[in-house]
């Protein structure tokens, strides 16, 4: 008796288990308008903070604007690009090629190979 309980108990706790994996981004509302606060190259260089704001005292800025229906606009020191998000495979498509993201403390955070940008929740001026 022992045994089929804790087999019920078990394949009770796995089908739990399974119904909340994989559903990480179904439910992220991304929505909003974000900057870029930060670069990492692949051989390891990094912006400061001091460099993001001499590009914008230069009037030079990069943003993240996201929509409702997973539509998005990236703006990189004025050339814009339409791109499409998907959450539940936390992927942006950048000419038809997926780029995936991450999205922490509010951040979303581009990866495209070695390099990393992260853009950060800021308003739309």
């Amino acid at each position: 008796m022992k045994r089929t309980i804790i087999i019920l108990l078990t394949a009770v706790l796995v089908l739990v288990l399974a119904a909340c994996g994989g559903k990480e981004g179904n439910n992220l509302d991304i929505t909003g308008y974000y900057e870029l606060v930060s670069v990492t190259a692949g051989s390891g260089a990094e912006t400061t903070d001091e460099d993001i704001q001499m590009l914008k005292d230069l009037g030079m800025t990069a943003s993240l604007e996201c929509f409702e229906g997973g539509k998005a606009v990236l703006d990189l020191f004025g050339d814009t690009l339409d791109l499409t998000y998907d959450t539940s495979k936390m992927t942006f498509t950048i000419n038809g090629e997926e780029a995936g993201f991450k999205f922490t403390d509010g951040n979303i955070i581009l990866e495209d190979g070695d390099n990393t940008l992260t853009f950060a929740p800021a308003q739309k001026e």
